[in-house]
C-alpha cells in the first residue's frame, strides 16, 4: 500500500507539474504567435509602404520630366504650334489683366489671304537681301565667282522660316486693362505677333468692319470688346 501510494504520489506531483508548466507557458507561446503575427502585418504594412514611396519617386521623376517638356513647349519658338498651352497661358494673362477672354478663333479668308501675301513679300525680301534677314544668319562672304555666288543663292533658299498660324482673340474688359494686356504680350516668352487690333462697344455704329465689332453686337457685352489677330510662329 505504501508502494502504490508513493507511485501516485509521483504521478500526482508529475501531473501538477506538466499542469503548472501548461498554464506557465502557454499564454507565452500564446504572446508570442501574437506578436509572430503583428510583426507579419507589419512586414506586410512596410512592403506597401516601400512600394507607395518607389511609386511615390517614380512619379516625382515622371513629374519632373513632364514639367521639363512644359518649359521646352514654352520656348521661344516651338517645333509646333502647341495652342493648348497658348491658350492656358492667354487666358492666365488676361485674368491677371482683369479681363476676360472671349475666344480665340480662326481668322476669316480675307485675313489669311492678306497674311499669305505679306509672307511670300517677306519670303521675297529675304531672298533678295541674302543672310541679313534670315534665321541663324552667318556672316555674308563675298563671292569669288559666279559659282560662288549661286552656291549662296541656293543656300538662302534652303534655310529654314518660322512657319505661322493666325487666330484672332477677343477680349472683354476696360481700356486700361488692354494697355496692360498688351503690355504683358510684349514680355511673353514665346515670339508671337500682334496685329489688326480693334476696339468695339455693344450697339456702336461704324463703317469699319472689324471683328471686335461684329463680336460685341452679337454678344450685347456691357464693356469694351477687343479683338486682335495674334501671329503664333513656329519651326518648320
Amino acid at each position: 500500500m505504501g508502494r502504490n501510494y508513493k507511485l501516485l504520489l509521483c504521478i500526482g506531483l508529475f501531473v501538477g507539474a506538466l499542469m503548472l508548466a501548461y498554464f506557465d507557458v502557454y499564454p507565452t507561446f500564446v504572446e508570442s504567435q501574437a506578436k509572430a503575427e503583428d510583426l507579419k502585418q507589419r512586414q506586410a504594412s512596410n512592403d506597401v509602404l516601400v512600394k507607395q514611396l518607389q511609386k511615390k519617386h517614380l512619379a516625382e521623376t515622371e513629374k519632373a520630366r513632364l514639367e521639363s517638356d512644359i518649359q521646352l513647349l514654352h520656348g521661344a519658338v516651338p517645333k509646333t504650334p502647341e495652342l493648348d498651352l497658348l491658350v492656358l497661358d492667354l487666358e492666365k494673362i488676361c485674368n491677371s489683366c482683369d479681363l476676360d477672354l472671349v475666344g480665340v478663333e480662326n481668322p476669316e479668308a480675307e485675313v489669311l489671304k492678306q497674311l499669305h501675301a505679306s509672307e511670300e513679300q517677306m519670303q521675297t525680301l529675304i531672298k533678295e537681301n541674302g543672310n541679313k534677314l534670315t534665321l541663324g544668319s552667318h556672316p555674308a562672304v563675298r563671292p569669288d565667282n559666279k559659282n560662288t555666288a549661286v552656291k549662296k543663292t541656293d543656300d538662302i533658299d534652303k534655310q529654314p522660316t518660322l512657319k505661322q498660324l493666325p487666330k484672332t482673340v477677343f477680349v472683354t474688359g476696360s481700356y486700361d486693362n488692354f494697355v496692360k494686356l498688351m503690355r504683358k504680350l510684349e514680355n511673353y516668352q514665346r515670339v508671337i505677333g500682334i496685329k489688326n487690333v480693334s476696339i468695339a462697344m455693344a450697339g456702336q455704329t461704324t463703317d469699319i468692319k472689324a471683328p471686335a465689332f461684329d463680336k460685341a453686337n452679337k454678344l450685347k457685352v456691357t464693356q469694351p470688346m477687343m479683338s486682335f489677330l495674334m501671329i503664333v510662329y513656329y519651326l518648320p
